[in-house]
């Protein structure tokens, strides 16, 4: 078969699994932190959020002074492109799931494409080819591509919305590393300078969706020299326009840092990433609990087994500890391995692969698993690009097992072996794409393997409420106060049931309860909650008082202005009305019931200076 036919038909395998995995999950709803990042993110639906609003500093802040944390103004900061196409999906199809779905497969799809381009490329390109024959290049850059689209593993960053960040980074990842070496071998002048301003662009524009893209210019290098055979001084001479690339980032870092701590800034806190806040020692319990996260991502890729959302990890409090020490162990035990077998025959281009493949999959993981904390301990979509390298290594023993197949009489055997693995991955990866089919068939299943972690309870609770389940919301909400007394949001959401129930005289009781807890970035809520309840029960003196304490915590809080509005205005003291309303519509259009509010406001004020 010609090499055309076998790329084409190579890509149409691709495109219709990846269709079929995937597919049936378009029309599924937002989930987790879809809510908080894109549906309820007043960021993403205004085109002035592109230019910063004119204002870097402010647009920094914005988050906080709304009362969601800094994150939300940090996460568009340092990842301005990708929620460029969160904002195109929304002007193309509203707030349809659907819409924003269709691009993650997409992006998936063409991913696995450039897995099998990439690495079909550099073993045909490669000074160290030796003996390596056309059908196992052909074999282990499909196989690799194949076992990337499948793997179960990967559904965290396609049918996961919001992770469209790790997997649209792979994207210009991959990307940026197949351009730069067909640069090398394009013909003519014209050609290869197309091919490297590709390249370049294709990091630059990575490094303004995902973080990890930090690590292309390396990684570029690194096969330059172990797999095609250049030395270090020509591969980082090839390799320079991607690394004068480098400073973005840390560039985006520092201005954030520098916007949202008022001008100060030092490594430590450049490093600890803008807008998080950590206990003390958290950066060390993090570095050192790494290694045995990582040692985690490989043993899922190889048995994908209790994948969970959101993985409630031990951390290790101490190196000395045995999982830190034997995670080590096993580590280096992998790389000398890989190194072993790339001396003990270098003629043979596999194992410059499958060292590749090692080095790829740490690297790839460094910024993530590394020194620089992260908020959570382990995530399954960071393991998204790593795999790519964990498949090459598959692949080339794989080759090497069919090679010793086709000599022992049985040629097909390794392909049907390829195909028997990759149909029973494809099973598991649509029976847990059904767990997507509603945010509380997911919940339900992470909280089950995190019984002990409240984030996901808590989303479980919320989402119950949003069905109006209120026992099985309360029954979460509660659950996790047993488990943290001070987890201020679960008040929030008890406090939201007793008032959806007209039990306003409990949602004051347990409300208060929750302000006595330490200081929360969800308190805004709880005071809004609470002047709410004081509302209700006629109490307006008691509102104001706590409505004015939500605009207080929340600036830019947009309904504690109006509430504060309707209270006066009820009160018959129609001018601080007047003001609250005022303040609301300079924040963005009033609803419909506050606008009609306003007008009578106004209205009442123009007879009163008409009686004087």
């Amino acid at each position: 078969m010609s090499t055309l036919r076998f790329r084409c038909l190579s890509f149409g395998i691709l495109l219709v699994v990846g269709a079929v995995l995937y597919g049936f999950t378009l029309p599924f709803p937002f989930v987790f932190d879809d809510l908080f990042y894109l549906v309820e993110n007043p960021l993403v639906r205004d085109w002035r959020s592109f230019t910063f609003r004119g204002d870097f500093v402010a647009f920094a802040n914005y988050s906080r002074n709304v009362g969601l944390g800094t994150d939300l103004s940090t996460n568009f900061i340092l990842r301005p492109f990708t929620y460029l196409t969160f904002y195109v999906s929304s002007l193309v199809g509203g707030m349809n799931p659907s819409w924003f779905r269709l691009p993650n497969i997409a992006i998936h799809c063409a991913n696995a494409m450039l897995v099998f381009e990439l690495i079909g490329h550099l073993l045909s390109v490669s000074r160290k080819r030796g003996a390596l024959s056309v059908a196992s290049i052909r074999f282990i850059s499909l196989t690799a591509a194949v076992l990337f689209l499948v793997h179960p593993m990967q559904i965290e960053s396609v049918t996961y919305i919001v992770q469209r960040f790790t997997s649209l980074g792979t994207f210009w990842y991959l990307l940026t590393l197949w351009t730069h070496f067909r640069a090398r071998t394009a013909n003519g002048r014209i050609a290869p300078r197309a091919w490297l301003g590709v390249s370049v662009s294709a990091l630059a524009l990575g490094m303004l969706s995902k973080e990890f893209l930090f690590t292309a210019p390396v990684m570029a290098v690194l096969l330059d020299c172990v797999l095609v055979g250049t030395t270090l001084r020509v591969a980082c001479r090839r390799a320079l326009p991607l690394l004068l690339c480098l400073p973005i980032i840390p560039a985006l870092l520092i201005a954030t840092t520098w916007a949202q701590a008022g001008g100060a800034v030092s490594p430590g806190s450049v490093l600890r990433a803008p807008g998080s806040a950590a206990p003390a020692g958290y950066a060390y319990r993090y570095a050192i609990t790494q290694p045995s996260v990582i040692l985690t991502y490989v043993r899922l890729l190889v048995f994908p087994a209790g994948l969970n959302l959101d993985p409630d990890f031990p951390m290790s409090r101490s190196l000395m500890e045995w999982r830190p020490l034997a995670s080590l162990v096993v580590i280096g035990v992998l790389v000398r391995a890989a190194l072993e077998w790339y001396r003990r025959e270098t003629g043979d281009l596999r194992r410059s692969l499958v060292l590749c493949g090692v080095a790829w999959f740490f690297l790839a993981l460094s910024v993530d698993s590394s020194v620089v904390p992260l908020p959570d301990v382990m995530a399954e979509h960071r393991a998204y690009l790593p795999s790519v390298g964990a498949f090459m290594v598959l692949a080339c023993v794989w080759d090497v097992v069919r090679c010793r197949f086709e000599r022992a009489g049985h040629p097909a055997g390794g392909v049907a072996a390829v195909c028997l693995v990759a149909m029973a991955l494809s099973a598991v990866t649509i029976n847990r794409n059904m767990l997507w089919r509603t945010d509380v068939s997911l919940l339900e299943d992470t909280v089950a393997k995190s019984p002990n972690k409240t984030r996901p309870a808590y989303n479980l609770g919320a989402a119950y409420l949003r069905g109006n389940q209120y026992p099985a919301a309360e029954a979460c909400f509660r659950r996790i106060l047993t488990i943290d007394p001070r987890h201020v949001p679960s008040y929030v959401g008890l406090t939201l049931i007793e008032c959806n129930r007209g039990r306003y005289q409990e949602a004051v009781a347990i409300g208060l309860a929750g302000v006595r807890q330490t200081p929360s970035p969800y308190e805004g809520q709880l005071f809004q909650n609470l002047g709410g309840a004081y509302e209700q029960l006629g109490q307006l003196q008691e509102s104001i008082q706590w409505f004015q304490a939500s605009a207080k915590s929340r600036p830019a809080f947009q309904l504690a202005y109006t509430a504060l509005g309707r209270v006066y205005a009820r009160l018959g003291q129609y001018q601080p009305a007047h003001r609250e309303f005022q303040k609301a519509a300079e924040l963005g259009p009033l609803d419909a019931a506050s606008r009609q509010t306003a007008l009578q406001v106004e209205a009442m004020l123009q007879e009163g200076q008409r009686g004087r």
